[in-house]
């Protein structure tokens, strides 16, 4: 009696043919259940042996269960996301700490290492002063695009106009609706009153101090020397020369190049008593703080952006003894009969980059952080002493800085005002390159030398000049 074979039909599926090259090549298309990940399919010459229809129930089980293995596989192996929010803890102007809120409530907190030493310490310094940055950048923006609302015409020369005009109201955040203005010749102020005794607690608590390279680092005085009998100091000024001739002979008077930059650095500090001497800068926080804790609380929920910081505005003027006096105007507009210059600088600015009125988001509004502010830029061309016209061709300039802070603005103690200087186009046709003195200690003073290693900070030319420099002696090179 012959054996009796049954053949079963075959249905399609995936887990029963052996693997082909393509499988082999993408293992990732097979399921992680999928028989193949553990299993060998092998072939063979010998004739199977029969199976009996328990075997054959038992096998059609067993694909099903394999079948549902495998797409039971492929759904554990997709895993959903989990989308957290960085929320920032912002605490006396400081970022203290971290919160990840995912979208099913849970939050993990991140705290700020106190250890200096802590390897994580710098890390979140730096996110912290990116965060002022961003903060910063993100309040320019809005006051340029208000800016641009009331309109800029560039073919006319009206930038003492704009400043002569507040922004329109319509521009301007709920807080600043209904400030008043002072009323002054050259510039108009969003100010607001204080009580007496805060008033005058302010102005006896702080001073502002702009940083002057007059001096090296022992403290003592640059000062005329050489045959040239001049000397280049530091950052700002950048030198100091004693005329021979002209309004200012043999007077010590200090100089900006045109082709140099200026480095304007402005700090907060306390104000010595007593005859001490001038502290470390102290943080801005300490003076929002103060106004915090003493004016009514219903006020300070309707403070804007220049209340609840301090915000910076410089410019360049002629030296008087009012910061906002009308002479200290400089007129650029070649068609008024009181322009200051000779041959009018180009667009009629004076300075590089471009200056602007106060609270329209300007190059030369910056927010001080952490007791400090800084400017860097340069006089534009035509804007030197040589080229003032006839009745202004004694006048020297200088810097002036307001905080725009409503509060603050209208106290002395939140203005600073430069030492007066010339501007030349050139220096080293009054200097020799790299020279500098000092007067020496004592009660014999004389002048002398000032070792290299006496200077805190080096004027160095404008940048764009050193970079078309450096191209130039590129392509000599070659």
């Amino acid at each position: 009696m012959g054996l009796v074979f049954k053949i079963k039909k075959m249905e399609p599926c995936d887990t029963w043919y052996p693997r082909s090259v393509e499988e082999k090549k993408a293992p990732e298309m097979l399921s992680p259940a999928s028989p193949h990940e553990t299993e060998t399919a092998t072939t063979s010459t010998e004739a199977p042996e029969a199976p009996t229809n328990d075997q054959d129930q038992d096998q059609d089980q067993d694909q099903d269960a394999q079948a549902e293995a495998a797409q039971a596989g492929r759904a554990i192996a997709v895993v959903a996301p989990v989308k957290r929010k960085i929320v920032p803890v912002i605490e006396n102007e400081r970022l203290c700490r971290l919160l990840l809120r995912a979208e099913d409530g849970s939050e993990i907190k991140l705290e700020r290492p106190t250890d200096r030493t802590d390897v994580h310490y710098a890390l979140w310094t730096y996110a912290d002063k990116q965060r002022r940055s961003a903060n910063e950048r993100a309040e320019d923006s809005q006051r340029f695009a208000a800016m641009m609302k009331i309109g800029n015409d560039s073919r006319s020369h009206s930038a003492v106009h704009r400043i002569q005009q507040p922004p329109a109201a319509a521009n301007l955040q709920p807080a600043q609706l209904g400030v008043a203005v002072a009323d002054t010749t050259m510039l108009q102020w969003q100010t607001k009153q204080l009580p007496d005794d805060l008033r005058e607690e302010l102005e006896t608590g702080w001073v502002l101090k702009i940083e002057e390279h007059t001096h090296d680092k022992s403290g003592r005085a640059f000062a005329p020397g050489g045959e040239k009998q001049s000397s280049f100091c530091g950052a700002f000024p950048h030198a100091i020369t004693k005329p021979r001739i002209g309004p200012h002979r043999d007077q010590d008077l200090y100089l900006v190049g045109a082709t140099h930059d200026i480095n304007l650095r402005i700090s907060l500090h306390r104000r010595p008593q007593n005859g001490e001497a001038l502290q470390d800068p102290v943080s801005e926080g300490e003076v929002l703080q103060l106004l915090r804790e003493r004016l009514p609380k219903e006020e300070i929920a309707t403070w804007g952006s220049l209340e609840s910081s301090m915000v910076f505005y410089a410019k360049l003027q002629f030296a008087q003894s009012v910061a906002d006096s009308a002479a200290t105007n400089i007129d650029t507009n070649p068609a008024s009969a009181q322009c200051a210059f000779r041959q009018a600088p180009e667009n009629g600015k004076l300075l590089i980059p471009s200056e602007s009125p106060p609270y329209s988001g300007g190059f030369y509004e910056h927010m001080m952080s952490g007791g400090e502010v800084q400017f860097q830029f340069k006089t534009n061309g035509n804007v030197t002493t040589s080229n003032l016209s006839e009745p202004y061709h004694a006048r020297k300039f200088r810097l002036a800085v307001w905080c725009l802070n409503p509060y603050l603005n209208s106290l002395t103690s939140f203005r600073a005002l430069s030492i007066p200087f010339n501007i030349k186009s050139t220096l080293h046709n009054s200097l020799k390159r790299a020279e500098r003195y000092v007067s020496s200690d004592g009660p014999n003073s004389i002048i002398i030398p000032c070792p290299i290693d006496q200077i805190s900070h080096f004027s160095s030319q404008h940048r764009k000049r050193r970079k078309r420099k450096n191209d130039e002696d590129a392509d000599e090179e070659q």
